[in-house]
């Protein structure tokens, strides 16, 4: 009882009460305290069938003389409740503000007379990385130059531009296996239909090249 009355958590209130100390006790185990004992390293094997699902202990106090034994005890219940996490609360003046990764957009419509893709392709491209999923860092292009494809492991998707080229496209695209969404640039859909058969991707989109009046996407295939 006296080594138990020792036992303080971080508030210095008391961790166990000296009343689940009995006469023989080999271990505690209690639903109502987040502290167990183990007093006796014989009954190792009972204390672990005890603690099975109770998640609330979070504190574990082991009487062995032996580091050994002990880091042997410990590795046995970590690997019967898991590591432990704590959440605890940060005060800060607000003038600090907190650390962010938004990026805000602006919506607009693009101009009528310009919409074609090679023309607002890097205006396009923000949308195809949000509708894909938003993975990783915002893609952007180093011109305003129409490229004949891209693919972007990062982001998980790629963009044929130039139907073309979708030998090589689908060539590259089988060396990787990030990419879960692909935009093919087209506006046949027969051959949206024959080259979302020739790739092995779940998720392909067909996207216009004349996008009709504004931005369009149409066909969606699922695997």
């Amino acid at each position: 009882k006296q080594l138990v009355s020792l036992l303080r958590g971080k508030d210095g209130k008391a961790q166990l009460p000296q009343t689940l100390v009995k006469v023989g006790s080999k271990f505690i185990v209690s639903d109502k305290h987040s502290a167990s004992v183990l007093f006796d390293i014989n009954a190792v094997d009972e204390w672990l069938e005890a603690l099975e699902d109770q998640d609330h202990i979070t504190d574990f106090y082991i009487l062995v003389k032996e580091t050994a034994r002990f880091k042997e005890i410990k590795a046995l219940v970590t690997d019967l409740l898991g590591p432990i996490s704590e959440t605890t609360q940060e005060k800060r003046p607000m003038s600090e503000g907190f650390p962010a990764n938004v990026e805000y957009f602006k919506l607009g419509f693009l101009d009528k007379n310009s919409v074609s893709l090679g023309q607002q392709f890097h205006e396009i491209l923000p949308l195809l990385w949000l509708k894909s999923g938003a993975l990783g860092k915002r893609p952007e292009l180093s011109s305003n130059e129409e490229p004949e494809m891209l693919i972007l492991p990062r982001n998980g998707f790629a963009v044929l531009v130039d139907e073309t080229k979708f030998a090589e496209f689908a060539e590259k695209l089988s060396e990787e296996d990030k990419i879960r969404v692909v935009y093919f640039v087209t506006n046949s859909e027969d051959a949206f239909r024959e080259m979302t058969a020739g790739i092995k991707v779940n998720k392909t989109y067909q996207l216009y090249r004349d996008y009709i009046d504004n931005f369009v996407l149409g066909s969606r295939r699922d695997s």
